[in-house]
């Protein structure tokens, strides 16, 4: 259920006497209890109770922390030095940074630092207006007499858990990270047992998500209820979990956020472990309103597993340009494209992004099947991101296709297809060259070859393993046949950097290996073979190139301290191919510890690709760093890949540092090239890379949707689903939200239906009670309170297709997103007035309702002064209360009269009568007249008390008469009130008189736009 904040209709009303005396009211709203805590506070006493005295830690407040709802202050920097169990008690937990009108991420640096702990709830908690950083583990030792901090682990992973607990991230949540962390904070379900999982996140940045780790049974399936409004995923998110079976129900809306993985309905890996026998049984539906998926939305991570129940996705928007996939279970599953969408487009427009696109070192980047694909040199890991677009490439998260195991170093990985005319018969598929070292040794003399096959065909994503045995996540070490006179070969010497070349309708291997380790003479060559398989080379290996030239041996030095040679390095080989037949091999020379490394290239020149002399070196370098560096330099630049895109442009892809020194680590830039005859150029003009901060623009991924979907047994269409539209604004006796859908009544969609979710309620609405404005049916909510302008409606709409009900579409909407976006069009000035007078209406009641509302949730907060200034002034306001004395003994008598504000200003008021049998209350304004029978009477102390709702905001000012009758006779006098006689009474009253004067600028705004009816 959405946390909204309480909708409260608060009661104004005078007692009639003579002379009539209005009396003020005392209800407010209560704020629960409070509790501060700050890491950094000093004072002796610690109870929590104000900033000064705040609880240093979650763990010295834990045991504190009441039941009923309560709202936690950070007032200054935290660390979570421990596991952090929120007890299990009622009520909802806030946990904040901003708290009255102070901010104390501005006044006091407050934040939670996680480290390598986590928070398990055991209560509904919610996150909003708080930093969260993200810190690697360290430890200090001692070097050279100086105490070090060291990293000990990079990625920590901790994690909010949930346990089956309401989890709320509202706005304003920053997260951040330092000490070179490489994660942020996840959200996992964790072990429950709780049928039904709800979590809504619309801010922040998040590592992993889990909608629930409880599967659930046959009997009892677990629901999940998960809405996006915002925020970055920067791996996957899973609607479910990573458990080899589910059971369970899901309902996911995505109306914003930016999702780096993907998003998956299920994963069954765990920790690089593929369960047996996977399957989801459930109910699914997945409504995409907006956001962008830079990656797949799909039923299974990897493709793995059986599905049973009914799989419904619903395209509405976003961006769905970046998605690679759509991919269903190929049963029960509808892909529904929404009103605006068009699955058969062909997709245009380009996008500029910065060609410093993420972390890595050794980049390789290819096209396959209208997709891009990245992979880079790893620690214990290979990662491989999939694009729809080249501007993608820097966002898309990577899947983890290799985890070394008992190995280290994964080094330059390279992907390549070959067919079985190529490799073999049966053998034919894509395969992964990747250097490892399998020894302890730290001079990387250990380092060989490896090679892993794609054991799920074309898709890439999939699991890697042996490419004769089939084992998962396990590589076959390459195996060199032909060895020298003196029987050694390169199964036993350094072996790296694997690629492949393809000329005159053969295919060849280059590899870079070493010769004079331990001398002066220690250097690299770049070496080229045949071979019979990918992991069998059958040919004798031929050195084609080795350093030369003076830019090929930057950082070649004998290092006394370390008492060892740094060699002479040529390595990163990889074929270029010129449109006009040319071929090169552009390849990196110098050590990649410098600032000096290099790309430069070989020209083939010869007829024989296994001969030496075939290939003619460029003498110079095509891509070096500046002489001179400044700290947006680039420099190191080198060990490139090239592909050409889906328009036929060249590009490379190299690592580089930023910077005058290397200690920024490597990153991937991306970079035009340009090949002809006459040689090999990057960039159109120079040698020298491009500062950090450049720019490139490319082309949009042009496949059509329909193109990247495939597994669903159902197709269906928009001109015939409902969808909402938009909203917009009533002004009646109340504020509506009108929210208006277009084909409410669908001849394929039954029993349409909206449902509101405000303030922890909820109310459902039928076509058959709305009107039809434009052809479009406005489902509209009433109960807008002046106080309730800043919260956010939740419209979901609902519909059954075929026998089973689907969450069509949903949108959030305000008040006050009408207001802003009305006084951001110059076309709508003449509305301008009216609505700053709403806004500030709006925000004197909520001062009125909480006088410790956050100034910057106030309804007014996003005027500025040039809109304040078109504010209403206030006018001497009249006081038209009256009883007319037409009935010398009335047998009823008028005793009091007052207002009840909520989402209308309605008329009150009192009657004393020996009787009630036959009355009624006739009410005239504007010269309509209305009547209230005996059934809507309400006794009081006293007498009897009626309710007049009819007035509209532009009638404030408007003489309400309201006569008791007995039948067809008055037996009362005429009792003349308004609304503006109760403003005349409380204008100067400390607590209501900038409410009421607010009330009547509004009404009278109202009129002047629009008349008095």
């Amino acid at each position: 259920m959405l946390k909204r904040t309480r909708i409260i209709a608060f009661l104004l009303s005078v007692l009639l006497a003579l002379p009539l005396i209005p009396a003020p009211i005392t209800a407010n709203a209560a704020n629960g209890d409070v509790i501060y805590i700050n890491g950094e506070q000093t004072q002796n006493t610690e109870d929590g109770k104000t900033p000064e005295t705040a609880y240093t830690s979650f763990a010295n407040a834990r045991t504190k922390i009441p039941a009923g709802n309560v709202t936690i202050v950070v007032c200054g920097p935290v660390v979570l030095n421990s596991n952090f169990s929120v007890p299990t008690k009622s009520g909802t937990m806030t946990i904040t940074s901003k708290y009255g009108n102070i901010d104390y991420r501005k006044t006091a640096n407050a934040s939670i630092t996680f480290i390598n702990y986590s928070v398990g709830m055991h209560r509904p908690l919610v996150l909003e207006n708080i930093d969260i950083i993200s810190s690697s583990v360290t430890h200090f030792e001692t070097v050279d007499g100086d105490q070090v901090e060291v990293i000990e682990n990079k990625y920590p992973y901790p994690a909010i858990k949930t346990y089956g607990y309401e989890l709320t991230i509202g706005n304003g949540v920053n997260c951040s990270q330092i000490k070179e962390c490489g994660t942020f904070v996840s959200i996992i379900s964790g072990e429950h047992s709780v049928s039904t999982q709800t979590i809504t996140i619309n801010s922040g940045d998040w590592q992993r998500v889990r909608g629930t780790d409880y599967t659930g049974t046959a009997e009892t399936h677990n629901k999940v209820n998960l809405t996006v409004n915002g925020g970055t995923f920067h791996e996957k998110l899973i609607l479910a979990g990573e458990k080899a079976n589910y059971y369970a129900n899901v309902t996911a809306t995505i109306n914003g956020g930016e999702f780096l993985g993907g998003i998956y309905l299920a994963a069954f890996e765990k920790d690089g472990t593929f369960q047996p026998n996977p399957s989801f049984t459930g109910d699914v539906s997945i409504t995409l309103n907006g956001g962008n998926i830079y990656g797949p939305l799909s039923w299974s991570f990897k493709h793995l597993g059986t599905f049973s129940g009914t799989y419904n996705v619903t395209l509405n928007g976003g961006g769905l340009h970046h998605i690679t996939e759509i991919y269903g279970p190929d049963t029960n599953s509808t892909l529904t494209y929404g009103n605006n969408v068009d699955p058969a487009a062909i997709i245009t427009g380009e996008e500029s992004f910065t060609t410093c696109l993420r972390e890595g070192a050794d980049p390789y980047v290819f096209y396959h099947d209208g997709m891009y694909y990245f992979v880079s040199t790893g620690s214990t890991f290979i990662g491989l991101a999939c694009a729809a677009n080249i501007s993608d490439l820097g966002k898309a998260a990577k899947t983890t296709i290799f985890t070394t195991k008992s190995y280290k170093n994964a080094w330059s990985p390279e992907i390549h297809h070959f067919t079985d005319e190529e490799i073999g018969a049966g053998n034919g598929g894509w395969y992964m060259f990747l250097g490892l070292s399998n020894t302890e040794a730290t001079d990387h003399s250990g380092q060989r070859e490896y090679v892993l096959k794609c054991l799920d065909g074309d898709y890439l994503l999939g699991r890697w393993g042996n490419p004769l045995t089939g084992e998962v996540n396990e590589p076959l070490m390459i195996e060199f046949t032909y060895s020298n006179e003196q029987g050694t070969n390169y199964n036993n010497i350094f072996c790296a950097g694997m690629s492949i070349l393809r000329l005159d309708g053969k295919v060849y291997m280059t590899f870079v290996s070493e010769l004079n380790r331990g001398t002066s003479e220690f250097h690299q060559t770049i070496n080229i073979v045949e071979f019979e398989t990918p992991w069998n080379i059958t040919g004798e290996p031929v050195a084609i190139c080795r350093p030369d030239y003076d830019w090929e041996k930057n950082g070649y030095t004998y290092s006394s301290k370390e008492d060892k040679w740094y060699p002479q390095v040529v390595e990163g080989c990889s074929p270029v191919y010129g449109d006009d037949g040319s071929v090169y091999l552009v390849y990196t020379g110098s050590g990649y510890w410098t600032t000096w490394y290099a790309l430069g290239y070989m020209k083939y020149t010869g007829t024989d690709p296994l001969d030496p002399a075939s290939w003619t070196k460029n003498p110079t370098p095509i891509l070096q760093r500046k002489e001179t560096l400044t700290a947006t330099s680039v420099n190191g630049s080198g060990h490139g890949s090239y592909f050409t895109d889906a328009d036929g442009n060249m590009w490379v892809c190299y690592h580089g540092y930023i910077g005058k020194n290397t200690s920024s680590g490597r990153s991937a830039f991306l970079e035009r090239i340009y090949v002809s005859e006459s040689g090999v150029s990057i960039g159109g003009e120079g040698i020298n890379p491009p500062d950090y901060g450049h720019t490139q623009t490319a082309n949009y991924n042009y496949l059509p949707l329909e193109a990247r979907a495939s597994g669903f047994t159902t197709v269906t269409y928009g001109e015939e689903v409902p969808q909402i539209e938009g909203a917009s604004l009533t002004l009646t006796n109340s504020i509506a939200i009108n929210f208006m859908v277009k084909n409410a009544h669908s001849s394929r969609y039954s029993d349409v239906r909206m449902v509101f979710e405000a303030d922890g309620e909820t109310e459902e609405r039928y076509p058959e009670d709305c009107r039809e404005i434009d052809g479009l049916t406005a489902f509209s909510f009433y109960n807008v309170t002046p106080a309730m302008m800043v919260n956010n409606v939740r419209a979901t709409l609902y519909a059954t297709y075929e026998g089973v009900e689907y969450v069509l579409d949903t949108l959030d909407y305000s008040v006050t997103e009408y207001c802003y976006g009305i006084l951001a069009n110059d076309e709508h000035a003449d509305l301008h007035t009216l609505i700053v007078d709403m806004l500030n209406y709006g925000a004197e009641t909520q001062k009125y309702v909480d006088p410790e509302t956050d100034a910057a949730k106030l309804a007014n907060a996003g005027l500025d002064n040039e809109k304040k200034a078109l504010a209403s002034e206030d006018k001497a306001l009249t006081n038209s209360i009256a009883i007319d004395k037409t009935l010398a003994d009335p047998k009823a008598e008028w005793t009091t009269a007052g207002l009840a504000l909520g989402s209308i200003v309605a008329v009150k008021a009192g009657f004393s009568a020996k009787y009630s049998e036959g009355l009624n209350v006739r009410i005239t304004v504007d010269g309509k007249e209305y009547t209230v029978t005996k059934d809507y009477f309400t006794w009081t102390d006293g007498g009897f008390a009626i309710r007049f709702d009819g007035l509209n905001p532009a009638q404030l000012s408007e003489a309400v008469e309201l006569t008791v009758y007995d039948g067809d006779t008055p037996i009362s006098n005429t009792l003349t009130y308004s609304a503006e006689s109760y403003a005349y009474a409380m204008q100067n009253d400390a607590k209501l008189g900038a409410l009421v004067k607010a009330m009547m600028r509004y009404g009278r705004s109202v009129a002047d736009c629009f008349g008095n009816n």
